[in-house]
């Protein structure tokens, strides 16, 4: 496992690019020490996340809105970028639900969430 830090890119990379074929994941710290497993093949949401512009409004009021002990669910919650934030804002107390029904993304959005604290992971019956 290579724990790839935003601050090595330096900008490097923008959204538009991708010099990694799909399906090629690699764990990213993020600010604050949350880790998060990014696909560096998907040049929307993963490199979004990556170069920290992904879905910014919608980020800070999770990060407003979700306080210690509450439940936040996530569904379609893809790699995981709104599920790891509620997780550190719930804490201890609080419980996050994410739900993803592509198994291998769920699995790395899986790992992602064992890495902040633990959390519920649900794969659909589709």
């Amino acid at each position: 496992m290579q724990l790839v830090r935003r601050s090595w890119l330096n900008g490097a990379l923008a959204p538009s690019d991708s010099a990694f074929p799909p399906e090629t994941w690699a764990m990213i710290e993020l600010p604050g020490g949350l880790k998060l497993w990014i696909d560096l093949g998907d040049k929307y949401v993963s490199l979004g996340c990556l170069a920290g512009i992904y879905e910014r409004d919608e980020t800070t009021f999770i990060l407003n809105t979700l306080k210690q002990g509450q439940t936040f669910v996530d569904i379609g919650a893809n790699i995981g970028w709104f599920a790891v934030q509620a997780a550190k804002n719930a804490g201890p107390g609080g419980r996050v639900i994410a739900i993803e029904p592509r198994k291998q993304t769920g699995n790395y959005l899986a790992r992602s969430l064992q890495a902040q604290r633990p959390a519920t992971w649900k794969q659909p019956a589709l």
